[in-house]
């Protein structure tokens, strides 16, 4: 039987991740909608919701608010509540964003940290993309902080998980190496 708004079960769990893709792609309407379709469907069946699910909806409606313009420390905060426990990696790439938005740069850079260092049994192979991006802005972060070993650290790690990325992604390595060169000279001039 299909319920009022006709969605299976297995179909409702696929929601979740239409809604982080529409995330993704900053559509904050195509995500909305599908969001409060989640949540209806909830409310038909009495408020039934599994404590994982729970989580996931929390985390996408505080991106959703986030994208929207509402206060990011808030936002932050939200979403940081609704990290699930058993994936130590996921999310906190988001969470880095949100909290730098807020002006919160350390809490940021532990974020991303996080993201980078915690391992992920669940990680795709799509998620190496966006461990190579977060090691960038990590550099960036603790270049303008003056922590230039750490800059340099997290420079190389970029570069060593795109060395042999597409054409189209060299020239963020070749930056990725400028900078690196250029604060190997700033350290050897110190």
């Amino acid at each position: 039987d299909l319920p009022a708004h006709g969605v299976l079960q297995t179909e409702r769990e696929g929601f979740t991740e239409l809604i982080n893709f529409l995330l993704s792609a900053q559509d904050t309407e195509g995500a909305r909608q599908w969001l409060n379709r989640d949540l209806a469907y909830h409310t038909e069946n009495n408020g039934i919701i599994d404590l994982r699910h729970e989580r996931q909806l929390n985390q996408a409606a505080a991106r959703l608010r986030f994208l929207e313009g509402e206060d990011p420390t808030t936002t932050a905060a939200a979403f940081r509540e609704a990290l699930e426990p058993f994936y130590p990696r996921r999310g906190f790439d988001l969470l880095g964003e949100m909290l730098e938005a807020a002006g919160d740069f350390d809490g940021a850079i532990a974020a991303y940290t996080t993201f980078v260092e915690a391992p992920d049994l669940f990680a795709i192979n799509a998620d190496e993309g966006r461990v190579a991006l977060v090691h960038f802005r990590l550099g960036e972060l603790y270049e303008e902080r003056g922590n230039i070993d750490n800059a340099i650290l997290h420079y190389e790690k970029m570069i060593e998980r795109w060395i042999d990325a597409d054409d189209e992604l060299q020239p963020q390595v070749q930056e990725a190496r400028r900078r690196v060169d250029a604060l190997l000279d700033q350290k050897a001039r110190e």
